[in-house]
């Protein structure tokens, strides 16, 4: 969907994130489930910092997602 690329492409935004990073590519699965999470993410797009640990905790909480 729109949303996801979009969230996609915030996390591409962040420091150190690139395509093939671990945290891309729990992202890719992770938010095509979780749309509450899309949300959260959003909401916190204007500290790059804070995504980027939200996203690490998510992805410590969520081995379901991982590659």
């Amino acid at each position: 969907t729109t949303q996801v690329k979009t969230i996609l492409d915030m996390v591409l935004s962040l420091p150190e994130v690139h395509l093939g990073y671990y945290l891309y590519l729990f992202s890719t699965l992770y938010f095509m489930e979780k749309e509450r999470s899309r949300h959260m993410f959003a909401a916190l797009g204007d500290d790059k910092d804070v995504q980027l640990k939200w996203l690490e905790k998510e992805y410590q909480r969520h081995p379901e997602f991982h590659f």
